[in-house]
């Protein structure tokens, strides 16, 4: 049975409606984008555009990171693991992969990140690479952490925890596509 993906197509102008200069503002669009670091990845994963984003969020600039394979954003247990490959091969076969988890920045420390990872196709059905997107979530995850160490039942927890040596930390893949994963172990905060 043949699985159904999306296509996810850049625009160029063999697509209805897309110009010179839809394809310039489109460009100019996901280069202004600060929030999200948005890239793509060729079929073997690795970096094939970069915009203003991902510099902001991992510390490489394009000239440094283009060509480079992704699984430099993980740590090396995660690498060591097989993860970043199967991120790839999880998007390669749903078309889409969501992952949040501990990332490694070009100057080595570790930000919470919100990943999307989707296949992009040609008009063939062809793999021609992948789309990466990525949001800090640092802050927002130490906020989080902290007011549940705040709470009565997070210090129980934390205190049956310690007792039964197990870590509290959060795992580095909370992965919603992909049931049957075994993330690597959890990182403690940088």
């Amino acid at each position: 049975m043949a699985r159904k993906t999306a296509a996810v197509r850049r625009p160029d102008t063999d697509t209805p409606g897309f110009t010179q200069d839809s394809q310039d503002q489109f460009r100019l669009m996901v280069e202004a984008v600060l929030d999200y670091g948005i890239f793509m990845l060729d079929a073997t994963g690795h970096v094939a555009s970069w915009n203003a984003g991902a510099e902001r969020i991992k510390g490489y600039r394009r000239e440094e990171i283009i060509g480079r394979h992704f699984s430099v954003f993980y740590a090396p247990e995660q690498v060591a693991a097989g993860w970043p490959d199967h991120e790839l091969e999880m998007a390669r076969r749903s078309g889409r992969f969501e992952d949040e988890g501990w990332r490694i920045r070009k100057d080595g420390s570790r930000f919470w990140a919100n990943v999307v990872i989707t296949a992009v196709h040609d008009p063939t059905g062809a793999l021609r690479g992948f789309a990466k997107i990525t949001r800090d979530l640092t802050e927002s995850k130490r906020k989080e952490t902290l007011e549940q160490e705040g709470s009565p039942r997070a210090s129980g927890r934390r205190r049956s925890s310690r007792r039964a040596g197990r870590s509290t930390s959060s795992s580095p893949c909370s992965a919603t596509s992909c049931a049957t994963c075994s993330p690597p172990s959890a990182t403690p905060w940088p």
